[in-house]
């Protein structure tokens, strides 16, 4: 049987499934497959219009991928990032200047266009990368949340004793707040009171807050 054709039946295979409710077939591979529609699991990274999926009228034709890192896709993928944004037709035939998405795993330590879940970040740049139609469209460099760096945010978990303020985590700006995150425990001082938490004594300056007079809190347990 032509490849094509095998292909092709593959796919209305899963497709007649998905109509009943059915689960696709364990050894069902739609990678590198043209369908009318993406399946669950899929994204594309190429768009024809032609008369397969709806004759006689013109219509999108998907080709299919798994998606994995270094690819560029036509949609963000939820479980991951993408560093880079190209556009062209390729996704849409009848646009000029359509996105896609160069996806990559997010891990601490680098650039990507959309701040990924799990993660903090400690940087900002500004530039074209993400969107070539753009001159200062933002990249977040990851972090992990811990003790002891400074962070663009604060995040659950933690506190922070202290904080800075530059152009760091916004570019456009000269005094953005960077956070300098530490484990909630009894005896620290604090920015905040985090939950569990109270405080037995204040003291009034600027570590919290380099252009304001604001309160630190002395822990101790609830």
């Amino acid at each position: 049987m032509h490849p094509i054709r095998r292909r092709i039946l593959a796919f209305l295979a899963v497709a007649a499934l998905a109509v009943v409710g059915l689960p696709a077939p364990a050894h069902a591979d739609l990678n590198n497959t043209w369908g009318c529609y993406v399946p669950a699991g899929y994204t594309y990274d190429r768009v024809s219009r032609d008369y397969t999926c709806n004759p006689p009228y013109l219509s999108a034709n998907y080709h299919i991928v798994t998606p994995v890192a270094g690819i560029y896709a036509c949609s963000p993928v939820g479980s991951f990032s993408y560093d880079a944004v190209a556009r062209d037709s390729v996704c849409d035939p009848q646009a000029t200047s359509q996105p896609r998405y160069h996806l990559v795993t997010p891990v601490a330590g680098i650039y990507v266009c959309n701040p990924a879940s799990g993660f903090n970040y400690d940087a900002v740049a500004r530039d074209s990368v993400c969107d070539p139609r753009a001159t200062s469209q933002p990249r977040y460099h990851l972090v992990v949340s811990a003790a002891g760096i400074y962070a663009c945010n604060t995040d659950a978990g933690f506190t922070y004793d202290a904080m800075a303020r530059d152009s760091v985590c916004e570019p456009q700006a000269t005094s953005q707040p960077r956070y300098h995150l530490a484990t909630p425990a009894a005896g620290i001082w604090a920015c905040s009171v985090p939950a569990g938490y109270t405080y037995d004594s204040t003291s009034r300056d600027y570590t919290c807050d380099p252009r304001n007079l604001t309160t630190r809190y002395h822990l101790k347990k609830s």
